[in-house]
């Protein structure tokens, strides 16, 4: 257990190491520096930092920078495996959709 949080529970840091790299990913992918991160959430870069190293932000700031970032907030709690999960049961929806719903053939794209 990191020793930030030598009292949690295993399952609140699995929650908080999927909060910190999903927003770490998600800021990278998008090209942004922590210092981008924070002017564009509108919170301060210790903020961002905080987050990404698995301390504790408020929730007002969890949900800037889930904005910020073009994402719902509780997908920043998702882990990798269940992300692909979702997105693996996606595809199969749209597959199997996709011809009686002429607008998912837009949406494959």
């Amino acid at each position: 257990m990191p020793k930030n949080h030598p009292r949690q529970s295993m399952q609140v840091v699995a929650y908080l190491e999927a909060l910190a790299g999903n927003i770490r990913r998600l800021r990278m992918k998008g090209n942004l520096s922590q210092i981008d991160l924070a002017k564009k959430a509108k919170v301060g870069r210790g903020v961002v930092q905080a987050v990404e190293q698995k301390r504790r932000i408020s929730i007002e700031q969890l949900i800037k920078i889930a904005i910020a970032l073009g994402v719902e907030p509780p997908d920043l709690f998702l882990s990798g495996e269940e992300r692909e999960e979702i997105t693996f049961k996606f595809k199969l929806l749209m597959d199997k959709f996709s011809d009686k719903i002429p607008e998912l053939k837009e949406i494959k794209k």
